[in-house]
């Protein structure tokens, strides 16, 4: 498979032998190319996910302010936007 390999000649690759392992040497490298992207991707979208959680405990900590509860003091909120206690 390498142009350089050193050794004792035994035999010579088919036309077809030789085309199907140049497209299966490129398939891997866009693939690999792919994943590479893909990993790219992958940090923008934790940081938009840590973005997120930024601002909720920012939203949190206001609403705890406003609702003059101590910092740290548990509450939670049901879907219909009640605050309670935990």
């Amino acid at each position: 498979m390498s142009d350089e390999a050193q050794g004792e000649v035994i035999g010579q690759l088919t036309e077809t032998e030789s085309q199907e392992f140049a497209a299966l040497r490129a398939q891997s490298d866009a693939v690999l190319r792919r994943i590479g992207s893909l990993e790219v991707e992958k940090v923008r979208l934790a940081g938009q996910v840590s973005a997120f959680e930024n601002r909720a405990q920012q939203m949190a900590a206001s609403i705890t302010e406003r609702l003059g509860l101590e910092k740290g003091q548990g509450w939670a909120a049901d879907n219909d936007g009640t605050i309670r206690l935990k």
